[in-house]
């Protein structure tokens, strides 16, 4: 036998053994009453085809020795749908989800799990653009109510947690710190009128001291408890009243001055509104005893919050 005539031969055998082990739209019906039509290899599902359930769920798709791998197409009976990547028979990597009532996830997914970077539109005109970690908003996101009210923040489990700043519908912000979707920690509100408070909040209330800023720039110093106001002190600034503390210029609602210096028991608010001192006892314009509260300015509210452009 010829050389050429043995490699036919033996190009001849290959292609009879592969003719025999693989199928092309081949029907499957299973015991359990599920049904396949689509590529074999050696009885096992290996190409395209379509799987459908006993209970009508179906999908579509690539397979890869019996387990749904690649692209696919996933429909349950409830209306449901997935469309995208699959792993060894998982949601995994890019693909749309629609829920029965109309919800849409554009994204990543990991384990059947939404992961990683997506959005996710709510059939009532919700939306949410960010990161997933195991099927929960986790890390940088954005989240805009059908209201117009809009979240630009961290995000923990599911929840807003961390620095972020929070806009309503009218011209109002709050941007701060927030624990579980609530307040939480220091911020700032600021009006459109003008008004400012910045302190502290917790369970989504005003509590502790804080400072409010009026349109006209005229300052209180507050004491909250679970969002109801305990104590409020004015501040003002009096030329023949100087305080010294931290080389910076101060107001002072004490009412005794004694040779141009403040002098006696009061409290006291930075010109530049940084710092507010309570329960202070200054001695000649110097403190001598007081509790002081730093208050951030607006700009650095929040600046550990970053967005990941990744």
């Amino acid at each position: 036998m010829t050389t050429s005539k043995y490699i036919s031969y033996i190009f001849g055998i290959i292609l009879l053994l592969f003719s025999i082990s693989s199928s092309w739209g081949q029907r499957v019906v299973y015991e359990n009453g599920d049904a396949y039509e689509g590529d074999l290899l050696d009885g096992l599902r290996h190409g395209a085809g379509t799987y459908r359930w006993m209970n009508g769920d179906t999908y579509e798709g690539n397979f890869t020795f019996d387990k749904i791998n690649g692209d696919g197409f996933f429909r349950w009976t409830d209306g449901r749908s997935y469309e995208g990547e699959f792993v060894n028979g998982q949601r995994s990597g890019t693909g749309i989800y629609v829920s029965a009532i109309g919800d849409t996830y554009v994204g990543g997914f990991l384990n059947n799990r939404m992961h990683g970077r997506g959005k996710f539109n709510w059939a009532n005109g919700d939306v949410f653009f960010g990161d997933y970690v195991d099927g929960k908003k986790s890390g940088f996101g954005e989240f805009t109510w059908a209201s117009g009210e809009r979240y630009e923040g961290d995000f923990v489990e599911g929840y807003m947690s961390g620095f972020g700043v929070r806009y309503y519908p009218d011209a109002s912000f709050y941007r701060g710190s927030f624990r579980e979707n609530r307040r939480n920690g220091y911020g700032v509100e600021i009006n459109p009128d003008g008004r400012k408070y910045k302190g502290f909040y917790q369970d989504g209330v005003k509590h502790g001291y804080g400072l409010s800023v009026l349109g006209n720039n005229s300052a209180s110093i507050e004491y909250w408890i679970g969002g109801v106001l305990r104590k409020s002190k004015s501040v003002e600034t009096r030329e023949e009243c100087e305080m010294f503390h931290e080389g910076k210029q101060w107001m002072f609602n004490g009412v005794n001055c004694i040779n141009g210096l403040a002098h006696g028991a009061g409290e006291a608010l930075s010109k530049d509104h940084s710092t507010l001192i309570y329960d202070g006892v200054l001695v000649l314009g110097k403190l001598v005893e007081g509790n002081q509260v730093a208050l951030m300015e607006e700009s650095v509210v929040g600046t550990s919050t970053s967005k990941n452009d990744g």
